[in-house]
């Protein structure tokens, strides 16, 4: 994703967890190049050490490089092009790139690179950790990529059949105080003493 910030491009590289929609690892890249696309790479799979994931990626110029290929050998990587011309293909990283343009950054003017990168990093904290999205149930993307989404899910069920059975014991207890058709209310008497 390009951004525009003081002045020249900068290039937005996200890795997401496809099934959690966690954002695994990004960075605000000077370029687009091939050597830099691999570091960025290489870093974001040093932090999730010991999986193979499936790289789901576009057809840039940089996935067919040199550089490119000796990440994907160096830790044994399946690697799937998007269909050419077909970002929908991409699209879970693409509906993420709108949440950024849209949510994170709206109508910001960034004043340079460390504020870029700043208001960028708070933003994915916030996402990764806080949003709640509607594809995952209304968790957060870290309670799939971390956590038990199913146990948080079963909670979740078990508080709602309590909450449903609080109400039908309030209204249960509503409908009693209706007799003949009447509203009875009910008040306290002070039976203290006045001083």
């Amino acid at each position: 994703m390009y951004l525009w910030v003081k002045g020249r491009w900068y290039f937005l590289v996200t890795v997401l967890d496809s099934y959690s929609r966690y954002i695994v690892h990004w960075e605000l890249a000077l370029s687009m190049r091939a050597q830099e696309i691999a570091e960025i790479m290489a870093i974001a799979l040093e932090q999730v050490s010991g999986k193979k994931p499936r790289i789901v990626r576009d057809n840039g110029s940089q996935f067919v490089a040199k550089e490119w290929q000796e990440v994907i050998r160096h830790f044994e990587l399946e690697e799937i092009p998007i269909r050419v011309r077909h970002p929908e293909s991409n699209g879970r990283i693409e509906r993420y790139h709108r949440s950024v343009r849209e949510e994170a950054l709206g109508d910001s003017e960034m004043e340079g690179l460390y504020h870029a990168r700043e208001l960028l990093g708070d933003w994915v904290r916030y996402y990764n950790e806080e949003r709640l999205h509607s594809a995952l149930k209304y968790l957060r993307p870290v309670d799939y990529y971390r956590g038990n989404p199913e146990a948080l899910l079963a909670e979740r069920k078990r508080k709602l059949g309590e909450a449903a059975a609080r109400r039908r014991e309030v209204n249960r207890w509503d409908d009693l105080t209706k007799i003949g058709g009447g509203l009875y209310h009910f008040s306290t008497i002070d039976l203290s003493e006045n001083d």
